[in-house]
């Protein structure tokens, strides 16, 4: 076995599971269940509320109605997990976006001392 070697893989190279760029599809990825089952939920709801708007009141109408509030609470708790791994995605992307821009710190300490001295000249 070579020395740049370790168990298959060379040194300092990062498999593809641990790639940034791959966790970022992966995040991509997970939406596409969520989306479907809330596309699922979004069809139960509408045939919920064509039930409800044939039915006259009783206890039939209160249970769908309460079928209806749980369909709605998961549909909420989708939609929060949605906007969470949009957000992780996003988060991903622009981190990997920045690590590709040099650092601005020097010219953000150059800056600020020629905004100093020109705070002298002024005074």
């Amino acid at each position: 076995m070579s020395t740049e070697t370790t168990l298959g893989r060379h040194v300092g190279v990062l498999s593809p599971q641990t790639h940034p760029k791959f966790r970022h599809f992966q995040c991509r990825r997970a939406n596409l269940p969520l989306d479907v089952k809330l596309a699922s939920i979004n069809a139960e709801l509408t045939s919920y509320q064509t039930k409800l708007s044939k039915m006259r009141d009783g206890p039939g109408k209160t249970a769908i109605k309460q079928k209806a509030l749980k369909v709605l609470q998961r549909r909420k708790m989708y939609e929060g997990q949605r906007d969470q791994l949009q957000q992780q995605s996003y988060n991903m992307e622009s981190r990997r976006h920045d690590a590709g821009q040099p650092p601005k710190r020097h010219d953000d300490r150059l800056d600020a001392q020629i905004h100093q001295c020109r705070l002298k000249k002024q005074i």
